[in-house]
């Protein structure tokens, strides 16, 4: 590979910075070796790494604020910023604090080296804030200029949330401690970091949270940071606070879920059944954790809307627990009439003048990939004894199956399909896989290997 020209250099550079950063780390692990042979390679290599030190301090440095601009499915609440905002403030950073910019990449990317402070940090992001309002560099206009794409009080917003970087980044070091066993000191400290923020504007106490939300893993644990800072209110102290829009945003997401699962039709196959069934899990999580870190009145305006959302959900799940018949009859058909070899559970023997229907076998793998996901959810919403019931019920439809099946291999008769039995006997450990587990399908396999 020759020497590239300035034209080619600044094409391969335009393309670097415009790459994901996942693209980055590919491209920073593919040029690790190898690249020391070629001249342009190596030139290529460390324009990568250059920019991939780069990118690790800029999120080091926005680290309170960078989930703010990273939409996510899973976040039912969520100030969402443009992602390019923080790259051009970064920018903007180089171009007028460069020396300190530089510091914190040099710190950033040396293992060897102390990492950079959090004084570093928030001073860059004040630096930023006040750049920002500004608009005092070509960087930080462009920033601005995206921000005003989004809403008249976008930039506001946004210099506020850097405002609160610094009580923000200290926060979120203590985060697993506020979220986990509660003592005085933590109480004291998450307390403290709320009056702290409250300091820095009048609304600073939602930001805050706004910003620690963005970093949880588990959305409703908002709600125990909520609990320890209002000292576990009332449901309606909490609707009528400026907290109020946390808790309407789960409440809310648990009403989707529910319309969700409402609209289910078992289509999908085993990962749309099993991802309906975790969104369950999710929705009953919620209630729960609002029932633990407040104060819910049956009346109150939290309170009564969900026991209504429970008892809905818990409908909507028994409705389709008692399909089991419905939907093991596609997948593993019988004959309706009551002649010939009959097996308990099942109303006839096995239909085999046909192939399986593929369509009826994935409505199956949707229906016990749901089944199996909200099992954990049975306690908390009542439909433990139907779950249960409906799992035996299953368990000796399925059995029973398996057992016709291999009789029918054994026997040979004229005019059977061996092929089209074992395409049977396939179906059936498959939904035993999601049932009960891989060993009750390797029984089957083995089985039907031992009848052939």
């Amino acid at each position: 590979m020759g020497n590239l020209s300035e034209d080619q250099l600044g094409s391969v550079r335009r393309l670097i910075q415009a790459a994901s950063d996942r693209a980055i780390r590919d491209l920073e692990a593919a040029l690790s070796s190898g690249a020391e042979r070629h001249a342009a390679m190596r030139l290529i290599q460390r324009m990568v790494i250059a920019e991939a030190q780069d990118r690790r301090a800029c999120a080091l440095t926005f680290a309170p604020i960078a989930p703010m601009c990273r939409p996510r499915r899973d976040r039912p609440r969520g100030v969402i910023y443009p992602f390019s905002v923080l790259a051009h403030l970064w920018r903007g950073l180089r171009e007028t604090r460069g020396a300190e910019v530089q510091r914190v990449v040099l710190a950033a990317s040396n293992p060897d080296a102390d990492p950079p402070t959090a004084e570093q940090l928030d001073e860059l992001c004040a630096a930023a804030s006040a750049g920002l309002q500004a608009r005092s560099s070509p960087g930080f206009a462009a920033a601005a200029e995206v921000l005003d794409k989004v809403s008249d009080r976008a930039l506001d917003s946004f210099v506020t949330y850097l405002g609160l970087a610094p009580v923000a980044r200290e926060g979120l070091e203590r985060l697993p401690e506020w979220l986990g066993r509660q003592t005085d000191e933590r109480l004291a400290a998450a307390r403290l970091a709320f009056r702290d923020a409250s300091a820095v504007c009048d609304d600073g106490g939602p930001k805050l949270l706004d910003l620690l939300y963005a970093h949880m893993d588990e959305p409703w644990a908002v709600l125990r940071l909520i609990s320890i800072v209002m000292n576990r209110p009332g449901d309606r102290y909490v609707a009528n606070s400026e907290f109020s829009g946390f808790g309407e945003s789960l409440l809310q997401d648990v009403d989707s879920r529910v319309a969700a699962l409402n609209a289910f039709e078992l289509e999908g196959g085993l990962e749309a059944g099993a991802e309906i069934g975790r969104s369950v899990r999710t929705a009953t999580q919620t209630m729960a954790e609002f029932e633990t870190a407040l104060d819910l009145a049956v009346n109150g305006p939290w309170g009564s809307r969900i026991a209504r959302q429970k008892r809905a959900l818990a409908a909507a799940v028994d409705l389709r627990l008692k399909m089991v018949e419905e939907v093991l009859g596609g997948a593993l058909p019988v004959h309706s009439s009551s002649s010939g070899r009959r097996t308990p559970g099942l109303r006839g023997p096995p239909v085999l003048t046909r192939d399986p229907d593929p369509a009826a076998v994935e409505r199956a793998k949707a229906f016990f990939g749901f089944m199996r996901e909200v099992r954990v959810s049975g306690e908390r919403l009542g439909f433990m004894s139907l779950w249960t019931r409906t799992a035996e019920e299953a368990r000796v439809r399925i059995d029973g199956y398996v057992d016709d099946l291999l009789e029918e291999l054994r026997a040979s008769e004229e005019g059977d399909d061996p092929d089209r039995v074992r395409r049977y006997l396939d179906v059936a450990a498959a939904l035993l896989a999601i049932l009960a587990d891989d060993r009750a399908a390797q029984i089957v396999r083995r089985r039907m290997a031992a009848a052939a």
